[in-house]
């Protein structure tokens, strides 16, 4: 079933729907104009809401357009928000995350000195082809869970030296092939170790 609103005029027709109280006070309308633009409001509200074919918006304030980008012309704390820095998507909001930004693995090749950027990664593996001698840990905040798979290359019986500032760092397996897994937690000066496997 349809309720048919037909204007008798196409010089700037706005179709309305009005709904009254029962004392015959209006509780709010619902219009269309010609255009297409769909506005919904009850007089008081602090959030009306208009849709046209580009946008919604809300209260006046804040819009989305038709491709989901929002815009909020009112003030924002950009102090707040400076830090984050990256526009990369966030597929999953579950995921680790620091200053905004989701984590993932960081695949490091074998050196004497790799260097493990918590910025990039909350995970990292390498394989060692030859003894690490000396390693570094940076990028970290105060709270993140930081892990670690290190692994031997087919030859194995390659060292590894951790970082000045983690504790606890277990050594390594040596057989070839042979991975070792240990997680640490920062406390914003050391990262210290939880696990190991």
């Amino acid at each position: 079933m349809f309720l048919d609103l037909r204007e008798r005029t196409t010089v700037n027709p706005i179709q309305s729907l009005r709904f009254l109280d029962q004392d015959g006070k209006p509780r709010g309308q619902m219009s269309v104009s010609a255009d297409g633009n769909l506005r919904f409001d009850n007089g008081r509200s602090l959030v009306p809401l208009e849709t046209t074919d580009e946008r919604t918006l809300i209260g006046g304030v804040a819009y989305v357009d038709e491709k989901g980008k929002g815009t909020f012309p009112g003030a924002v704390d950009t102090i707040r928000h400076s830090g984050v820095t990256s526009t990369t998507l966030v597929a999953n909001l579950n995921a680790d995350m620091v200053d905004g930004q989701h984590l993932t693995l960081a695949q490091l090749s074998s050196s004497a000195a790799p260097a493990f950027d918590a910025n990039q990664a909350s995970t990292f593996k390498i394989t060692l082809a030859s003894r690490v001698a000396n390693s570094t840990l940076s990028g970290a905040a105060s709270g993140q869970l930081l892990n670690f798979i290190i692994c031997q290359d087919g030859t194995g019986d390659h060292t590894l030296q951790w970082p000045s500032n983690v504790r606890g760092g277990m050594i390594v397996g040596t057989a070839a092939g042979k991975c070792s897994v240990q997680s640490f937690v920062f406390d914003g000066t050391r990262a210290y170790a939880v696990s190991s496997l």
